[in-house]
């Protein structure tokens, strides 16, 4: 499962929007490129690394802070940055108007796919007010998507033992690691079609 370009996807908790400028199937999987716009006050979700992925952000409205490695930086309208794979990055939009940012992820691999997953979540009312899952959750997740994202806290090896102990236990309880139909929770419409306006779901559902 992969989006289409033209698509435009919401995060009912975080707010953020995205577009999708070049999917993945129309790329061959070079790559993937999005524009995201951010409301005042958002930040990604938690710290974390692509092993495999670079990462461009380019301003296009607003002002983006921006962590990459032991660099912190603020990028104006026309400011870039480039994450190379494996770099510790964080971003959040600084100050007090919504970021507009031209994301850029090469290769595509499932990138796509995880922030459906993570977006979904959210959507199904599954994630803390900034978009994170809880624990039995997360336990599931890091393991499925260990090749594409890796959050930093808690540390790796924390991570895998949460999968060894409570992977199992979130199994029992009907969780997974990805899930492709929450797909439809975030999908609004695509481009040059009329928009869909979604709310969160009650926590719980």
């Amino acid at each position: 499962m992969g989006s289409r370009t033209g698509s435009i996807y919401v995060n009912p908790v975080t707010q953020e929007r995205a577009v999708v400028l070049v999917s993945s199937a129309d790329s061959g999987g070079e790559l993937v490129r999005a524009e995201l716009w951010a409301p005042p006050g958002a930040r990604v979700a938690a710290p974390h690394t692509h092993p495999r992925q670079s990462e461009r952000f380019e301003v296009r409205q607003g002002r983006l802070g921006v962590r990459y490695g032991s660099d912190t930086g603020v990028l104006d309208v026309g400011g870039a940055v480039e994450v190379p794979p494996g770099t510790v990055h964080d971003w959040w939009t600084h100050g007090d108007e919504p970021a507009r940012v031209l994301v850029e992820v090469r290769p595509a691999l499932r990138f796509e796919e995880a922030i459906v997953t993570l977006w979904g979540l959210a959507a199904a009312g599954r994630t803390n007010p900034r978009g994170m899952p809880g624990p039995l959750q997360l336990a599931l997740l890091s393991h499925e998507w260990d090749d594409t994202i890796r959050f930093v806290s808690p540390p790796r090896p924390v991570q895998q033992l949460m999968h060894r102990v409570l992977g199992p236990v979130a199994r029992r309880r009907g969780l997974r690691g990805a899930y492709p139909e929450l797909e439809q929770r975030i999908l609004i419409g695509r481009l040059g079609e009329p928009l869909t306006l979604r709310g969160p779901a009650p926590a719980g559902t």
